[in-house]
């Protein structure tokens, strides 16, 4: 079974497939649920935004909100590890 990490790289590659900005993308929204599935929440300023550059933007600003939060909680995320796994997970499903 993959890991939870690639499992929410994988989740966020299919909505960015779809060309869907997550303005907001960030730890906070971002659910696991207990059957492993992904859930990413709080879509009210998001958009359809053609090309790729943002997409490595939004990746970008996930990874500034993990790293703060793994300062808070020590056993949230492993910057080095997880953000391997995540990066995996989101390249896998590469359109």
């Amino acid at each position: 079974e993959p890991h939870e990490w690639e499992r929410i790289g994988e989740t966020i590659r299919q909505m960015h497939n779809h060309q869907i900005f997550h303005s907001d993308l960030n730890c906070h929204n971002i659910l696991l649920g207990t059957d492993g599935k992904v859930w990413i929440i709080d879509f009210d300023k998001c958009k359809r935004r053609n090309g790729i550059s943002w997409k490595h933007e939004n990746i970008m600003r996930l990874q500034r909100s993990l790293h703060k939060e793994s300062k808070i909680r020590k056993t949230f995320f492993s910057p080095n590890k997880d953000i391997t796994h995540l990066i995996d997970g989101y390249s896998r499903l590469a359109s």
